[in-house]
């Protein structure tokens, strides 16, 4: 509904939880200017380290947008908000907009927040499998110290997971990080599986690059959790019941039975209820989405196939048959685009459609020449066409 009011609204109401379809790997090489040459060595399930417990870090928060609040501010015109920055590895754009009866509308200039460790762990990972599906896993390490360290990098065991034994190490120099890659997949389970990976710097005597790795006295270890969408394997098949129940102040109750098919997946089947007091609720709320399809409605389908020059004509056509004048901002903007396209414009529909358009305009010069070009293009059809 507000969409089509051409309406926006600014709000900090949790109207539609967002989704992390993608997580891209950090890059902090080129801007933190380090060119020296630098070795990361990594080894899975090492059986000693000397790392602290309390100088782990749990790293499972990436939100796409923070902070997203609405905060009163008194008459001092300031603020002070005590806010925890979230586990990416990124650099957050942050920008304020205010609102006052007095005042009006106020948007502040935009200002950076740089989140980083000199020393973090990354999983690549896809957005969703299949239970049952094999996939790569790719784990990052990222060095940014200033001198060589011994790393031990641990994927945690987990009853919904399984992992051969054979892992390949690949070391680098430039830039410093170590990829280990694993063949992982899904036994077991429905909805997110965690994936948690932790990466510690070793306290050993054995040499790194030549000399004693180095230890830091903070950060020196890092645990990365992140999710994966696993799906049933199969193909969805969805039914749907609806009742109409009307109580007149008293209690109303109606038995359904849900039957499964012999050959549904296991631990795929669920169900979901909704209660509405109106009775043309679920269509009057739903009017875009009654019919489950991959893509929109004609018009999207159009605007990712059609010119240009045939997308302006149509909704200016749309427009004036809506009886708005050649006044009404957006019919004039279209009609000065199309003018100038005529004399480029060589498709007969496309001609057709402009002339079509100017009629409902008004402007009878243009659409005479666009008729004239029809002819002629008609002619020159027929000719070719008795030939």
């Amino acid at each position: 509904m507000d969409q089509d009011m051409s309406l926006k609204i600014l709000s900090n109401a949790k109207i539609k939880k967002p989704i992390d379809c993608s997580h891209q790997s950090p890059k902090y090489s080129a801007a933190m200017g380090r060119e020296s040459s630098r070795i990361l060595l990594v080894d899975f399930e090492s059986p000693s380290s000397s790392i602290r417990p309390e100088d782990s870090q749990v790293r499972q928060y990436f939100p796409e947008t923070w902070p997203w609040d609405l905060f009163p501010i008194g008459n001092s015109g300031k603020e002070a908000v005590h806010i925890t920055v979230p586990d990416t590895i990124t650099k957050w754009q942050a920008v304020i907009f205010c609102t006052s009866q007095s005042s009006g509308f106020g948007l502040s200039p935009t200002v950076g927040l740089t989140a980083f460790k000199p020393f973090f762990v990354d999983l690549t990972l896809p957005y969703s499998v299949v239970r049952g599906e094999s996939f790569r896993l790719a784990a990052t390490i990222f060095n940014y110290l200033k001198d060589c360290i011994r790393v031990q990098a641990n994927l945690a065991k987990s009853d919904e997971i399984l992992r051969p034994r054979a892992v390949s190490v690949l070391m680098k120099q430039k830039p410093i990080t170590g990829i280990s890659q694993l063949s992982d997949w899904v036994r077991e389970g429905r909805g997110h599986v965690n994936f948690t990976i932790s990466a510690k710097i070793l306290d050993s005597n054995e040499l790194c690059g030549g000399q004693k790795g180095f230890v830091p006295e903070k950060g020196r270890s890092d645990t990365l959790v992140k999710p994966v969408l696993v799906k049933p394997e199969g193909v969805l098949v969805e039914k749907t019941h609806s009742s109409l129940l009307c109580p007149k102040g008293k209690a109303a109750a109606e038995s359904i039975s849900l039957d499964l098919p012999v050959d549904v997946v296991p631990d795929s089947s669920k169900a979901c209820i909704m209660v509405l007091g109106d009775i043309m609720g679920t269509a009057l709320q739903n009017l875009d989405n009654l019919v489950q399809m991959p893509s929109g409605c004609g018009e999207q389908n159009m605007g990712g196939v059609d010119d240009e020059i045939s997308l302006t004509s149509y909704i200016t056509a749309a427009l004036l048959e809506m009886r708005k004048t050649i006044d009404d901002p957006m019919v004039r903007q279209g009609l000065q685009c199309l003018k100038n396209s005529v004399s480029s414009t060589t498709s007969l529909y496309t001609q057709a459609l402009l002339a079509y358009t100017f009629s409902l305009a008004g402007e009878m010069d243009i659409r005479n020449i666009l008729l004239e070009q029809i002819d002629q293009q008609a002619i020159i059809s027929g000719i070719a066409f008795v030939k």
